[in-house]
């Protein structure tokens, strides 16, 4: 143990920014084996219901909204908009662009911000784009690539970083199994998104369907309100 803190304290010493506060000594930690194996009804007891309730929450809604543009984008383009084939597969590939920058300032900020002001933020500001997009950007292929950009930024930055937040708020003898649970909602994204484009498009048009997208950002914003912050707490503290 004294051999771990040695390594680790020097780790911390070779990362930390200039000024930031070193993270405190885990004092009361005693090196024991686990408790027990894996209970999977651990993750519905205490106070880990509700944060699998919450986690649930976010992934849910953040894959649909992800899956559920990203696989309708090109013929979106060609049969809405009637844009050339080429022009289509232009524009599908631009926006998602946007995750990819939404991904790297996600990674730098998120440790100064904390994880639950970022998803509340993020969640907010996808349902601000989406609504834009029901209110008057869709009404051009170019709005709409504008728009839908915008929301990738902040839905990347999601999609990285709940995989980081879902991780930590479970304890080693629980993580892998919390983690692989809360990525099923990442597959019922991926079915229930494209669904939700089709029932939505020919009976509410383009506009409608980016209203109804929009609920999901703010069911996800205000799950995130609830959500247990880990930011600079030591992982043994946030999870026992």
């Amino acid at each position: 143990m004294r051999e771990a803190d040695a390594t680790l304290t020097e780790i911390e010493r070779m990362v930390s920014r200039d000024g930031a506060r070193p993270l405190p000594p885990v004092a009361a930690l005693a090196f024991t084996p686990a408790r027990q194996d894996t209970r999977w009804r651990e993750l519905f007891q205490g106070q880990y219901l509700s944060r699998t309730l919450l986690v649930w929450i976010l992934w849910a809604s953040s894959y649909i909204i992800s899956y559920g543009l990203q696989g309708w984008i090109p013929t979106l383009y060609r049969d809405v908009y009637h844009l050339p084939l080429q022009q289509s597969l232009n524009y599908a590939i631009a926006a998602p662009a946007g995750s990819v920058i939404g991904s790297l300032i996600c990674a730098l900020l998120i440790d100064r911000t904390g994880r639950r002001y970022w998803f509340v933020g993020a969640f907010f500001l996808i349902a601000v784009g989406l609504i834009e997009l029901w209110a008057i950007g869709a009404e051009t292929a170019f709005g709409m690539l504008l728009g839908y950009g915008f929301c990738s930024m902040w839905l990347g930055s999601i999609n990285m970083s709940i995989f980081l937040y879902t991780a930590e708020i479970y304890p080693t003898r629980m993580r892998a199994l919390g983690v692989s649970l809360a990525s099923f909602w990442l597959r019922v994204g991926a079915t229930v998104g494209p669904l939700i484009v089709g029932f939505t498009l020919p009976r509410y048009g383009i506009n409608g369907m980016f209203l109804v997208f929009s609920i999901f950002a703010l069911i996800g914003c205000v799950a995130a309100v609830f959500v247990v912050e880990t930011r600079k707490r030591v992982l043994e503290e946030v999870s026992p």
